[in-house]
């Protein structure tokens, strides 16, 4: 999809979701870290979710 999107000529934003807790830690925190990585991966931006309308910019996701 992200290189669909770049091909498309769009902007990439992933917006990294937490998953419930009752997944376990090491689960719940290697899900969200997946979207930093891939963001860094695909030269996407990355944002965090729920977005914040004070924010006024995307921030990292935790690598």
């Amino acid at each position: 999809m992200i290189a669909a999107g770049k091909a498309a000529g769009a902007r990439i934003l992933l917006v990294g979701m937490r998953i419930l807790p009752n997944y376990g830690q090491d689960y719940s925190e290697g899900f969200y870290a997946m979207y930093g990585k891939l963001a860094k991966s695909s030269e996407a931006a990355a944002g965090e979710f729920p977005a914040r309308a004070d924010r006024g910019q995307a921030r990292d996701v935790p690598v």
